[in-house]
């Protein structure tokens, strides 16, 4: 065999680069571990906090009320009551939705009628979620907020009728004037207002300067009738005025006048009816 068959010819392997290994090794550290290195090269003996015990002997992060300072124990019975109470809450009420959406409020039977507002309803989720209120306790809420809207509008109405009586009377001295031109003020509402207008009486029937207008449009309506019905004839009346000479006579010298007479009845008897009717 020659010598050059004793040369080995195959590419020889590279020593291993120990810079390269190293810098192999930092690069696989993990987030923590680079923290806990960061905070470790940073801190000196003089700067670490030494973890001080408690007086009790209670260690770090154990509550208090967890902590039998005689026995220097932890009490183990307390903490399961705690964890099946958590549990139990959590098992009842659940967590917080992941947003308002997961809201959802069924009304009882006698809330159904109640129509919410969507963007008012909408806010009051958001103010929940941001609380951290379970769907059940937004379904709490909303159930006894709801239930309180009816005594609180009545509350409303009997306050709004009480300050409208106590304006009145500062305008109308006593009782009587009170019940008479309420009496007027209404007597003009039911002849000018329309029927959709009608329906808001328990609502603009406690407003005081409305009814002080309406009772002076009352008092103008009856005088016009009392005026309109001194026109108007008694039947026996009109039947001795129609049988006068003078009434187709036009040459009678009371012919005009018996004829005035006559026509403002028929005026006035219509006028009468017309407001009567409304």
């Amino acid at each position: 065999m020659s010598e050059a068959a004793d040369i080995d010819t195959s590419t020889p392997q590279a020593a291993p680069d120990a810079g390269a290994s190293a810098a192999a090794a930092t690069q696989t550290a993990s987030f923590l571990e680079s923290m806990t290195a960061e905070a470790t090269a940073s801190a000196t003996p003089s700067d670490a906090a030494p973890v001080v015990p408690a007086a009790d002997g209670r260690p770090e992060g154990v509550p208090e009320k967890f902590w039998d300072a005689e026995k220097k124990a932890i009490r183990t019975d307390d903490v399961l009551k705690s964890y099946t109470a958590l549990e139990q809450r959590m098992r009842d009420g659940g967590a917080p939705p992941k947003d308002v959406t997961g809201y959802a409020f069924e009304p009882p039977e006698e809330l159904k009628d109640i129509s919410l507002d969507p963007e008012r309803t909408e806010d009051f989720k958001k103010f929940c979620h941001g609380l951290g209120l379970t769907n059940k306790q937004y379904q709490g809420v909303m159930e006894r907020y709801l239930g309180t809207i009816g005594d609180i509008a009545e509350q409303a109405m009997q306050y709004q009728h009480d300050e409208c009586a106590a304006a009145l009377k500062a305008v109308w001295k006593n009782d009587a004037d009170i019940r008479k031109n309420v009496g007027l003020a209404l007597k003009a509402f039911n002849a000018l207002a329309d029927e959709d207008i009608k329906a808001e009486l328990p609502r603009l029937g406690n407003n005081p300067a409305l009814l002080r207008i309406l009772a002076k449009v009352g008092a103008e309506m009856q005088e016009d009738t009392a005026t309109v019905a001194q026109h108007v004839q008694q039947p026996e009346d009109l039947s001795a005025l129609m049988k006068h000479p003078a009434y187709f006579n036009e040459q009678h010298p009371e012919h005009e006048r018996i004829k005035a007479k006559v026509r403002a009845h028929f005026e006035a008897q219509e006028k009468l009816n017309a407001k009567r009717a409304a």
